[in-house]
């Protein structure tokens, strides 16, 4: 993968550390330091493979089926975007311990941009993301947000198409 790509797969993947630590395969300390480097530094994981090992794969697997030889950005945004539901919905059915909603990416607009945080109105409401992941956001800006972060911004276009699907979300995995 390309660094950029890399970057773009963490900035979708890494949030979900904190379900990785709940279930005891990171430490607190350990997810924070991860967390940290790549925020600071965009230092990758060496094992970021195994430590998000379905989207990973997940993603291998869409890259061979459009003849790619390695995952690029529109694979990753394919999986997190359309993908992802799917997945989050066959690991909540079986593992049950974490919120299925709150895993999920979500179009988004922002409302307002204070400090390191941004308060956005995706589908399922508004809240406040950090914005580690993307520079010099601005009100009304588009964007995909992840799990309390701002992912990265989007275009009018991409949007309005996830917007439409998100907007059923709860449908979509399951949840009523």
């Amino acid at each position: 993968m390309k660094v950029e790509d890399l970057e773009l797969f963490m900035r979708y993947a890494l949030p979900c550390i904190d379900t990785k630590v709940k279930r005891g395969e990171i430490s607190g300390e350990e997810a924070r330091k991860v967390l940290e480097e790549f925020v600071r530094k965009r230092k990758i994981p060496k094992d970021f493979e195994k430590r998000f090992y379905t989207a990973f794969q997940v993603c291998s697997f869409l890259a061979k089926r459009k003849g790619k030889d390695k995952i690029d950005s529109e694979i990753i945004r394919e999986y997190f975007w359309w993908i992802h539901p799917s997945v989050v919905r066959g690991i909540y059915k079986i593992r049950k311990d974490f919120n299925p909603v709150e895993c999920l990416v979500y179009p988004g607009i922002v409302l307002e941009v204070f400090g390191n945080l941004a308060r956005v109105r995706t589908p399922i409401g508004g809240k406040e993301y950090r914005k580690d992941f993307v520079e010099s956001l601005r009100k009304k800006d588009k964007v995909v947000v992840h799990r309390g972060y701002v992912v990265e911004r989007i275009s009018e276009e991409n949007f309005e198409k996830l917007w439409k699907f998100y907007e059923k979300v709860n449908v979509l995995v399951g949840i009523e």
